[in-house]
């Protein structure tokens, strides 16, 4: 490094030199000082022509110092996490509503986290579950998280460094989330549909058969599992900054242009930023999560990712044709099987700049039924906009029995409060306006408390709560059970509920 800049250096200062010396006045006691001017100038003009050279060397070479620097992995991740987080500050700041959304960060690897769960002895033992649960639900004035966004690449295969493969961190971190009432959002990893990257095929594999070999034994395990309602997988991955280019717009002169030729020299990010930024939106516009998804609507953005950066081919003039900001490009069919195996894929649209999340579903796979509209409606509530919904509500009834349960002697008289308190977000008309549905998002609401013999002062409740739905005719209640304590909780969380039965399908 230090021959280097002496190599630099010394040309240019000697150039600097030369430069300041043409500059400078003739002596007084010269003989002819007119006439010697205009023959400095000529013979400066070579002279400011070699700084300019030697400038445009040292930028060069800057430039390639900027773009090892820039191209590292490591710096590549830890760039996109930061631009990442930025989209959600911005989203959050540019609403008309500032300060509704609160975002709160937690520097936390995945080998942090998964060697956490670990050496629990229950998941509700573990550092994390701590961080979500007891210190905003057991304590006066806590306020429960809405969604947690991990900024990992998720898989069914280990990973080096950590003992615990994937898929059984996040079993774990499923239950914890459950308990919180609080989805887990974060990226698949390529390795998961058995690419080594996203930009390896133009379209990726159908997953319902790669997820049958036994390679993901564990992965469908998982899927079963009915706490995975609160896993959700995005992907691919999405460009966080296009390449910087030499506009000759910098004050300083400095002219850079970033080597960006290949699909690693980009700054490729987690696409669940998009996905919490598309929260944001929804939460901020509406205080309800049932338009995150679809095209953009009069009443609503859907799940529409907009100002995407602008990714323009090598040797076209910047804007005219720009490339798609997202690593794969997805079809209408892809995203479907996708959908259907449980993922959460971006679909990006003509233009450059914009894509779409056309569903949401989580990674739980919903049981089948002989009935079409019993398979359908299993399929609907382990959607990750639903249990955003119903575990909106869960917050508020949890906090509410927090602050009141010792004011009542029996559980009769706190399950009127929780079913007033219900209604008054409650209207059953079908043809009801956006506003009004924002107003009153549920159309049914239910709730049933009952005493706990053997330990007094706790309380068994199961709530059943069916939203208005944005995109489907869902039929059937999200039941949420959970209990309603002063002491250590029993935790429990949300499953499908047929109406009519009021049991798991």
């Amino acid at each position: 490094m230090r021959a280097f800049r002496k190599s630099v250096a010394e040309p240019v200062h000697t150039a600097l030199r030369e430069s300041r010396a043409l500059h400078q006045p003739p002596a007084a006691d010269s003989e002819a000082p007119l006439a010697l001017v205009p023959r400095r100038r000529a013979a400066g003009a070579p002279r400011q022509a070699r700084i300019a050279r030697l400038l445009t060397g040292l930028d060069r070479l800057l430039g390639r110092q900027l773009d090892a620097i820039l191209h590292q992995p490591r710096f590549q991740q830890l760039e996109a996490s930061w631009r990442g987080l930025r989209r959600l500050v911005d989203t959050e700041a540019t609403s008309e509503r500032r300060g509704t959304v609160k975002i709160k960060l937690l520097d936390c690897s995945w080998a942090e986290l998964a060697r956490d769960l670990s050496r629990a002895i229950e998941f509700d033992q573990s550092h994390i579950f701590r961080r979500l649960y007891s210190d905003e639900f057991d304590t006066p004035g806590g306020e429960p998280f809405g969604v947690l966004l991990g900024d990992y690449q998720l898989c069914h295969r280990p990973r080096p460094g950590v003992r615990s493969a994937d898929t059984t961190v996040m079993a774990e971190l499923a239950r914890v989330a459950t308990a919180a009432l609080c989805p887990f959002i974060a990226g698949a990893d390529a390795r998961l549909l058995g690419l080594d990257a996203w930009s390896e095929l133009p379209q990726p594999p159908a997953p319902d058969a790669l997820f049958q070999q036994d390679a993901y034994r564990p992965w469908r395990a998982l899927r079963r599992d009915e706490h995975s309602r609160f896993i959700g997988l995005v992907l691919p991955r999405i460009l966080m900054r296009a390449p910087w280019r030499d506009d000759g717009s910098r004050r300083d002169g400095f002219r850079y242009r970033e080597a960006s030729e290949t699909h690693n020299a980009h700054c490729w990010g987690n696409a669940a930023y998009a996905f919490g930024a598309v929260l944001i939106r929804a939460f901020v516009h509406s205080g309800w999560f049932a338009d995150i998804r679809g095209a953009e609507q009069p009443h609503g953005a859907g799940g529409v990712v907009a100002d995407l950066p602008r990714l323009p081919f090598e040797g076209d003039r910047r804007g005219i044709a720009p490339r798609l900001a997202t690593e794969l490009i997805l079809d209408d069919r892809s995203e479907r099987e996708l959908s259907e195996s449980g993922l959460i894929a971006l679909c990006a649209q003509p233009g450059g700049h914009r894509a779409v999340f056309q569903g949401n579903s989580s990674l739980h796979s919903p049981a089948t039924f002989g009935a079409g509209i019993a398979t359908s409606n299993a399929r609907l509530s382990a959607m990750i906009q639903y249990m955003l919904c119903v575990s909106r509500f869960g917050h508020y009834l949890k906090l509410i029995g927090r602050d009141k349960i010792g004011s009542f002697s029996n559980a009769t008289d706190c399950q009127r409060l929780l079913q007033n308190w219900l209604n008054r977000y409650t209207t059953a008309g079908d043809n009801a306006s956006a506003a009004l549905k924002a107003k009153y998002p549920l159309a049914a609401s239910r709730v049933e408390l009952r005493e706990q013999a053997a330990r007094p002062g706790h309380y068994h409740c199961v709530i059943h709560l069916q939203p208005h739905f944005q995109l489907d005719q869902l039929v059937s209640s999200i039941r949420l059970v959970t209990e309603l304590n002063v002491g250590h909780p029993q935790h429990g969380g949300p499953t499908a509920a047929s109406p009519a039965a009021g049991k798991q399908p």
